[in-house]
């Protein structure tokens, strides 16, 4: 009579300790999902700045229009005259280590549309903010803040047809500190 070879009590013990191990931490794991960030939806991005800020930035305004993950308010258009807008554009990021990652890509690649040495950090502004200013013609100025909260990286350009780089920056701040309180 052949019998099947016994397993030992030390390795059935030492098999259910694995399993109750393999289980602990795989909750743990999928419980503890502090990585992924505060943002689980994406916003409605039109409501993220008010409408009174929208028209004191725009008076005349003419146009709002949201897509996928933007929202654009503008004045009418006029002959030879860039028209003032606010665009608003917020990006969702799977975990709040690429939506750092991605801040930082913006802040440190300028790109060929950003003058150089216009960019400064803000603060109070999210987890990181800072402003910067698009190159400029004799009748437009354009000024952009960007900001991260959490895995949420938003940017305000706010674009005036005039050049006053003051407003244009205290413009692109109000509307970026609206679009963080209402995320």
């Amino acid at each position: 009579m052949i019998t099947a070879p016994s397993v030992s009590r030390q390795v059935l013990t030492a098999g259910a300790i694995f399993i109750v191990l393999v289980v602990a931490v795989g909750s743990w794991r999928w419980w503890d999902q502090s990585g992924n960030g505060e943002f689980e939806a994406d916003p409605r991005y039109c409501a993220l700045v008010s409408p009174l800020t929208v028209h004191r930035l725009i008076p005349n305004l003419a146009s709002e229009r949201e897509d996928t993950v933007s929202c654009t308010w503008a004045a009418p258009r006029e002959k030879r005259i860039p028209r003032a807008n606010v665009h608003l554009l917020a990006l969702r990021m799977a975990t709040v280590d690429t939506a750092q990652r991605d801040i930082s890509r913006e802040r440190d690649e300028y790109g060929k549309f950003w003058e150089r040495g216009t960019l400064e950090a803000l603060s109070g502004l999210g987890d990181e903010a800072f402003v910067r200013f698009r190159e400029t013609t004799d009748i437009s100025i354009s000024a952009q803040v960007m900001f991260r909260r959490s895995n949420m990286v938003v940017s305000v350009q706010y674009s005036r047809s005039d050049n006053d780089r003051a407003k244009a920056r205290a413009g692109a701040i109000d509307a970026a500190r609206d679009a963080m309180d209402r995320l």
